[in-house]
C-alpha cells in the first residue's frame, strides 16, 4: 500500500512538473504482454521445427529460460509438444 501511495505521489509530482500524463501498465496489459510473448515463442519454435537450440538463438534467451517458459505454459494448460 505504501509503495502504491509513493508511486501515486511521484506520478503527481512528475505530471505537475512536465504537464504530461504518465501511462502505467495495468495488470490486464501485463497479461496481454505475457500472451504476446508466449505466442511469439511458440511461433518461433514452430518455424524451427521444434529445435530448441535454434529457437533460443533466435529469441535471444537461454535454454534454461526457454525450458522454464515451456514448463509454465504446459502447467497453464497449453498444448506444448
Amino acid at each position: 500500500y505504501q509503495a502504491k501511495q509513493l508511486i501515486s505521489r511521484k506520478k503527481d509530482d512528475i505530471n505537475q512538473e512536465s504537464g504530461t500524463e504518465i501511462a502505467y501498465i495495468s495488470s490486464k496489459s501485463a497479461g496481454n504482454m505475457e500472451s504476446v510473448e508466449r505466442d511469439h515463442i511458440l511461433k518461433v519454435l514452430e518455424q524451427v521445427g521444434g529445435n530448441k537450440t535454434k529457437a533460443v538463438e533466435i529469441l535471444g534467451i537461454s535454454d534454461r529460460a526457454l525450458r522454464y517458459k515451456l514448463k509454465s505454459y504446459r502447467e497453464a494448460g497449453f498444448d506444448i509438444d
